[in-house]
């Protein structure tokens, strides 16, 4: 399916094994060949042999400037995977992909090999995607390597969930800091400690044009906290931001937001969930609304009362602000709490409703001891009473 420059097989998830299957989906890249400049092949999974015959009509797309290759070897053999993906790879022209997406395919480490020499001549890449490849430390650091001395130029890359470690980011990290165009970095999900982690943001640094920075699910504590900041120091294009799950903590989240502040960073979106903000959780926030071009803040996790969820809502709602403190499941739980508060009082309600009448003069909440001492002040009363009886008689007859 598609029109004359874009061609998109539709993903079912179907296995492609013989020649003839693949040329029977690929019908009108053959018809459009001479016009395509994009292809995407994703969802479906791939034989050898439908590679190579994908290979053959692709040699023949003179324009083609963005290739889709993610999610095409589910349930393949790992020996079958780098054989299909280079039998692609070489049928690209190298210094006219603009645009190139391997996402998804579990190549792991050995499987660089299978791109490698494709990223050594691409003159022309701006955009690399790379995620859930199984690289690991060993395929990543390779994967530095290759970049590092390549002519490649890019605007942005997507390296995430692989397993990149220290060893990984350090080195992928030295070959982005030549890349004076780069505007997005996504690297989340990566187990990066604070050596890599502090290696990689003093790379990054040196990115002066950096718009869009996720680093979901990494490690930036101890050594690595200043250099986020000093980051945000060059940053001055910096639009969104993603350091959720980040073991950020309270001192480095605001340390953040106030040099986002003094730079006036002209920041659009903040992701900065369960990072352990506490205490300073209102210095934060408050300094968070004095951001001039922000229009999004994701919090949640940050053991926020619900008197600073009203307050602050009602003033980031002010200011037009999506301001987000909850995720569905904190939801679930506060309306189930709210629900059995609910439930609650209407219980205590009927109960009261159920108690018999008692006399207006008696408090209507009176304890057991309460009922008990009055019932004993009515007996000593009833006793003086009685004695003071006997005393008259005692009088009257003795006179």
């Amino acid at each position: 399916e598609g029109n004359s420059s874009h061609f998109v097989v539709e993903a079912k998830s179907k296995k492609i094994n013989t020649k003839e299957e693949l040329q029977e989906i690929c019908q009108d890249l053959v018809k459009n060949c001479k016009e395509v400049t994009h292809v995407s092949m994703k969802g479906n999974s791939y034989s050898t042999e439908a590679c190579s015959a994908l290979a053959e009509i692709l040699q023949d797309c003179p324009k083609l400037k963005a290739a889709d290759f993610s999610d095409m070897f589910v349930g393949r053999l790992i020996t079958e995977l780098p054989i299909g993906l280079k039998q692609l790879m070489l049928s690209l022209n190298e210094t006219q992909i603009e645009e190139l997406d391997l996402s998804h395919n579990a190549f792991g480490p050995a499987g660089v090999e299978a791109f490698a020499f494709f990223l050594e001549k691409a003159v022309n890449m701006k955009r690399l995607f790379i995620t859930n490849n199984g690289l690991g430390p060993e395929g990543s650091e390779h994967l530095g390597n290759v970049l590092l001395t390549s002519p490649i130029n890019l605007d942005a890359i997507e390296i995430g969930r692989n397993r990149l470690e220290d060893k990984g980011s350090a080195s992928v990290g030295k070959a982005l800091e030549r890349m004076a165009s780069l505007k997005r970095v996504s690297i989340p999900q990566n187990g990066i400690r604070e050596k890599g982690m502090s290696s990689l943001l003093v790379s990054l640094c040196k990115c002066t044009h950096l718009e869009d920075l996720d680093l979901n699910d990494n490690y930036i504590a101890g050594a690595a906290a200043p250099e986020l900041i000093k980051l945000f120091s060059n940053a001055k294009e910096m639009k969104i931001l993603n350091v959720s799950d980040t073991m950020l903590g309270k001192e480095t989240t605001f340390e953040l937001f106030k040099i986002i502040k003094k730079m006036n960073t002209p920041i659009k979106e903040i992701y900065c969930n369960y990072n352990e903000v506490e205490s300073k959780i209102n210095d934060c926030l408050k300094l968070a609304l004095e951001f001039p071009s922000l229009k999004k803040l994701v919090f949640t996790g940050n053991d926020m009362s619900k008197k600073q969820r009203s307050t602050f809502s009602k003033l980031f709602e002010e200011k037009g602000i999506e301001f987000t403190f909850m995720d569905e499941d904190e939801e679930e739980e506060e309306d189930d709490d709210e629900e059995e508060e609910e439930n609650d009082e209407e219980e205590e309600d009927q109960e009261s409703e159920k108690q018999p009448e008692t006399n207006d003069s008696e408090p209507k909440n009176a304890s057991v001891e309460d009922l008990e001492k009055k019932l004993e002040d009515m007996k000593l009363k009833q006793r003086l009473n009685q004695l003071l009886e006997n005393q008259t008689c005692y009088l009257d007859t003795t006179s």
